[in-house]
Formats: structure tokens, sequence, C-alpha cells
């Protein structure tokens, strides 16, 4: 089965609401100007600690097992070069017209991903708000196209979505990863519908960390979780996939910063769908601000 994936990006964006203001051209090097002259150049030092598009792009189409289509969803004032990802043979770029107000900036990647979604006809699936600083573990489609075929295409499927630590809950640094701590304590401790990968004991942090935290949440056991969309116990409210006919009920409101997340999961519980947490699907977002983040991509 083959996902039409909604990738939102801004350059140099940390949750939207921080990238720099103002348009943002691409020069012939792959650097960004602002509209205030300011240059911004990949492998600054806070770079080090965040996936790139690039790598969330290359993960994707070798970890997973179907080849999809994969809509890098931009801003209005978001002006990339000819060769802005013209490597990847199965990535378009859909750029919103919407001119968003100074005030409402928040409301960018609603937008944006607004315009992918209404570039799409109303067949198919689809995988709204793949982040473009994520790296999704080996098959995490497969198991939820399986997941599809098991339980139905009237649901909303998520994969397990595990967070880097911040910095936070020092306590849980180097802890020993058991299926009870992971499952039970926590997931409920820290923030329901997201998984934390603890920090090692170490100034950086690698897709082994990551790949050994799967097989540790595996051990759980557990068979797939059915939700209501907007409950966010165990399914998150990103890489939600669906129906496209689904995703084009959903209202965007131009004044709501919360219209890309958890208004469009909370709207989805509105049509009367359920949610399917896939647990042996993952989506890591390393938000690694004080390690090294080391890739093989």
């Amino acid at each position: 089965m083959k996902f039409e994936i909604i990738m939102p990006y801004r350059p140099y964006s940390h949750g939207d609401l921080s990238s720099p203001h103002g348009d943002l051209v691409q020069l012939e090097d792959d650097s960004w100007r602002n509209s205030s002259g300011k240059i911004f150049k990949e492998g600054l030092e806070y770079e080090k600690h965040r996936v790139s598009i690039r790598q969330a792009i290359e993960a994707l189409n070798k970890n997973s097992f179907y080849k999809h289509h994969i809509i890098v969803a931009i801003d209005s004032d978001v002006y990339p070069n000819k060769s802005f990802l013209n490597n990847f043979e199965n990535v378009s770029i859909i750029k919103s017209e919407f001119k968003v107000p100074k005030e409402h900036y928040g409301v960018r990647m609603p937008l944006a991903c607004k315009a992918a979604i209404d570039s799409l006809p109303g067949e198919g699936f689809l995988c709204h708000v793949y982040l473009a600083d994520t790296i999704c573990s080996k098959n995490w489609d497969k198991y939820i196209v399986e997941a599809i075929n098991r339980l139905g295409e009237d649901k909303v499927y998520v994969p397990i979505w595990v967070e880097g630590s911040h910095g936070a809950f020092q306590e849980l640094v180097g802890i020993e990863l058991t299926p009870d701590f992971i499952w039970e304590k926590c997931s409920k401790k820290i923030a329901a519908g997201a998984f934390f990968l603890p920090d090692p004991r170490r100034s950086y942090i690698q897709e082994e960390d990551f790949e050994h935290y799967i097989e540790i949440l595996q051990k759980g056991n557990r068979d797939c979780i059915i939700e209501n969309c907007g409950g966010r116990i165990f399914g998150w409210l990103i890489c939600l996939c669906m129906k496209i006919s689904y995703a084009k009920q959903i209202k965007f409101d131009i004044t709501d910063v919360h219209s890309i997340d958890t208004k469009f999961d909370s709207q989805l519980g509105g049509l009367g769908l359920k949610k399917v947490v896939v647990t042996n699907s993952f989506i890591w977002h390393p938000q690694c601000s004080h390690l090294e983040l080391r890739l093989k991509y």
C-alpha cells in the first residue's frame, strides 16, 4: 500500500514557532537567507542535535517496506532553489498560497499541510504530519498496513511515538529498561501518548539506542491498542495514517496554532473514528538539544 506522506517543513524550525520570520530564500549553496539578509547554513552547532530533512527522507526510503510518495509542504514565504530535494525521485513540494499575518505565524504549518491535503484526490491513504526531523523504524509501514487489512479502513492508524527525554527527568538517565517501566511507569509519569527514550550515560545518542529501546518495548507483547481519536492515551497525534477522504473533512482554523495536531486529532474523534496504535511500528523524534545525534543517514 502506498501512502501520501505529508511532511511539513520550514528551514531551521524548532516546532515551527521558533523559526526565522519573513521570507526564506534558498541560495545556490543550499543555505537560506531571511528578509533581513541573515544567512542560515547547515552544519551549525545546534544542528548536530537534530535530524535533517534529508536524513528523515533517506530513513523513510530505506526503512519503509512500501514505496511511498512524500509531499514536502512549505509555507508561502519559503522559496527553495531548483535543486532542493530533487535527488529524491519520490518527493514533491507543495507550497501554501496563504499569506499568514504576522500575528498568526503559528498557523503556517497547518496551512501548508492543508495545501498538501487539498492537492490530493479523495481516494487512497495518507500519513498526516510526518515531521521532517524524525527517524522511522524498519518496516514501520508494513505493520500499519497489516493492521489496516486486519481491522479495516474505517479507522485511523498511528505508530508508537518515541521522544528524546530533552535532558529532563534525570533519574531516567542510564536506567535499566524493562517493558513494565516503559509501558506502565515511564509513559504515565511523563506524558500520555508519547514514549520517552531515556538519555544514555554519554554525550551522544545513536540509532542503536533507538533499536534497543524498540526491542524492550516489543517484549511487552502488546497487540494493537484501540482508543478514541482525540484521546491520546497511548496514541500520539503525529503520523496519523488514514483514508484521504477523512482528512479532507477536517476544518482548519487559521487563527488556531493547534489546528495541525490536537484539533485535527480531536476532529477525527468528532467524526466517530477510532485510533489504532500499532505497537510494532515506531517513529523516533530525538530532540537531542544537549546530546550529539549520530545517525547512519
